[in-house]
């Protein structure tokens, strides 16, 4: 081959591979291991999905959308190691992390350094109304607590009620436990002294579940996962004990159902996210995700969902792909419709969401109130 033709070809070869953009990378961190996995692997499906849609469509800014995901372990000290990580890789921001406690270090690193985080489920009060750069999709999980404390008082008519909260991710559980305790006592009811627990095998919930039938409480809140509030419901329905139990949002996953079986119905949940919605985007999300992953989604699979299309709308307004850019985008994209509603947040990355009541009936989760 004639040496002018072998540069012209080594040229043409040079401007095609100068044409093709390198991916936009986005970290996902959550937690894919371990006893809260059911949230974060429920997540990072939806996230994936999401994705996978989005390239089809042509991608941020031009750009395939690569995703890097890692597992945090639900662990502060592995999430804080796992973002550093995923900086080094070349992401521009993260996805995740799905539990409050592991949040803590990761979320101060980050505002160091300008490195937006959006989290689909971390709702603790202790982020709220922060400067940094931790952005949600899930509102404060103390409306939680406000909303169970209003059911239980006004529709049920109780009046004294025991409280649990799961220690290990007490950012999240005490948060809710506040507030349910202001709540109820504000309209005339009596809250017992709280009982912390960690979470864990080898935890015999059996002295609680024994305390709890020798009260004179006529219901309590348990503010845990699905695991532990599963074995709450199984323990109490064992002992003849009737106590209706009030949980926050962190227990509607398909292990309370699955671990509870009927026992579970006795469950009452302040959530939002409605299985039995008519919303034509949500119908389409729940398809496409069945139909990949062959189990139904999640809580944390629709707001990880709608976690990666917002932080992938704001990537796309953003003026470069620097922290400080997306982030003002990020603030910037006013209403933004989500699968079941619209939403907005506000200047420090927080959303407007209500929460609402739901129940256990028939092996789902059914919205009441």
């Amino acid at each position: 081959m004639e040496p002018s033709r072998i540069l012209r070809i080594a040229f043409l070869f040079l401007a095609f591979s100068s044409c093709q953009k390198a991916p936009s990378k986005i970290g996902v961190a959550m937690v894919l291991t371990g006893l809260n996995s059911e949230i974060g692997v429920s997540g990072r499906n939806a996230v994936q999905l999401a994705v996978d849609e989005m390239n089809a469509e042509g991608g941020a800014r031009g750009r395939k959308i690569e995703l890097i995901i890692r597992d945090d372990g639900s662990d502060s000290e592995r999430a804080l190691a796992v973002d550093e990580e995923l900086r080094a890789k070349g992401a521009v921001a993260i996805i995740g992390h799905m539990i409050s406690a592991s949040g803590a270090l990761a979320v101060k690193a980050a505002t160091g350094m300008e490195f937006p985080i959006i989290s689909p489920t971390i709702s603790s009060s202790d982020y709220v109304g922060k400067d940094d750069y931790l952005f949600r999709v899930l509102g404060d999980s103390g409306m939680q607590g406000n909303v169970l404390a209003g059911y239980a008082y006004k529709e049920m008519k109780l009046r004294r009620i025991a409280t649990l909260f799961e220690s290990t991710n007490r950012s999240y559980t005490a948060s809710v436990e506040t507030a349910f305790r202001k709540e109820f006592e504000s309209l005339g009811g009596t809250v017992l002294p709280a009982i912390a627990f960690p979470s864990g095998i080898g935890f015999d919930l059996n002295p609680i579940a024994d305390a709890l039938r020798k009260t004179d409480c006529d219901g309590v809140l348990s503010v845990a996962g699905a695991a532990d509030n599963a074995a709450l419901c199984a323990l109490l329905e064992k002992k003849g004990s009737g106590l209706p139990v009030f949980a926050g949002m962190w227990s509607m996953t398909p292990d309370l159902i699955q671990l509870g079986g009927r026992s579970a119905d006795r469950i009452i949940i302040s959530g939002l996210m409605d299985s039995d919605s008519a919303s034509p985007s949500y119908r389409r999300f729940v398809d496409g995700y069945e139909k990949r992953f062959g189990f139904p989604p999640t809580f944390a699979s629709l707001y990880s969902y709608e976690a990666a299309r917002y932080l992938v709308a704001a990537i796309e307004k953003s003026r470069s792909l620097r922290g400080k850019d997306i982030k003002e985008a990020m603030l910037s994209l006013g209403q933004f419709e989500g699968l079941q509603d619209s939403f907005t947040l506000d200047r420090f990355g927080d959303p407007d969401r209500s929460f609402s009541v739901f129940g256990v009936r028939d092996g789902r989760f059914v919205k009441i109130k």
